[in-house]
């Protein structure tokens, strides 16, 4: 007579083993195609042979590779800057001060930025005169309205912007906005609900589930850009959130944000 119950038992112990020893093989395996540094290599190889389980754990928490070539394609880099550097080929920069050469060559370097010209700027470093002017400017869209921020909280300011852009949206403007997903983890999802009822495209960078247990925790979007009807901007180091405005009972919060208008909007 056969004995289901340890055919059962002995089935699932192989599928069990197949799928255990499966995991530390190809976690093996990522590790090495990862081409990360030797020793690092090493190190999490001899963790998953001698501690299997534990270190099957802390890999997929904290060993995992999220660079940012990986997480955001090459090609969208490439698309993204056709537009600014037609522009910039096609502008006369032979009158460059000298003494900016170096800190436009660093920036050409570091960030593929070009230095354009024919543009107004304005400079805030105090929170109420940078949401005043965002607000003033908001009103004024016509077309469109692509904004990120790292912080846009569910606060008396959060709300501010939020209705403004829901009233542009009612009116047909096209509104749309990303949040970091760690930057906003404690923003109640209702807030960004009414944005997207209303008609708003509204995205998170990077949704992450633990954002105290994922290496994804370093690849955030800390961007601060608002751009209205390709013809003004903000960017700089201001989020949407109270404690910009009012500081803490610590001191004042200070930052630099700018307003631009020109070329260098695109």
């Amino acid at each position: 007579m056969i004995d289901w119950n340890y055919m059962l038992s002995q089935i699932a112990t192989v599928a069990f083993d197949i799928l255990y020893f499966g995991a530390i093989i190809g976690t093996i395996v990522i590790i090495i195609l990862d081409n990360r540094n030797p020793v690092k290599t090493m190190a999490w190889i001899l963790i998953l042979l001698f501690l299997p389980i534990v270190g099957l754990v802390f890999y997929f928490f904290f060993g995992r590779s999220q660079r940012r070539e990986r997480i955001i394609g090459q090609k969208s880099y490439d698309r993204l800057l056709k537009k600014p550097m037609a522009e910039y080929l096609a502008q006369d920069c032979s009158d460059v001060p000298y003494e900016y050469s170096r800190l436009i060559q660093l920036f050409q370097q570091t960030n593929q930025a070009f230095p354009f010209e024919g543009n107004r700027v304005a400079v805030y470093t105090e929170g109420y005169t940078k949401l005043q002017s965002l607000l003033r400017e908001l009103q004024k869209a016509k077309q469109h309205i692509h904004m990120e921020y790292y912080i846009f909280e569910d606060d008396a300011i959060g709300r501010m912007v939020r209705d403004v852009l829901i009233e542009k949206a009612s009116h047909g403007v096209e509104v749309r906005v990303i949040y970091d997903d760690v930057g906003c983890w404690h923003v109640p999802n209702r807030f960004f609900e009414e944005m997207r009822n209303a008609g708003i495209e509204v995205r998170s960078f990077l949704k992450v589930r633990f954002p105290l247990f994922t290496s994804r925790v370093n690849y955030r979007n800390h961007r601060k850009i608002v751009v209205i009807d390709g013809r003004v901007g903000f960017v700089g180091g201001m989020n949407l959130a109270e404690r910009y405005m009012r500081g803490f009972s610590w001191g004042i919060w200070r930052d630099t944000h700018i307003m631009l208008e020109g070329k260098a909007v695109h």
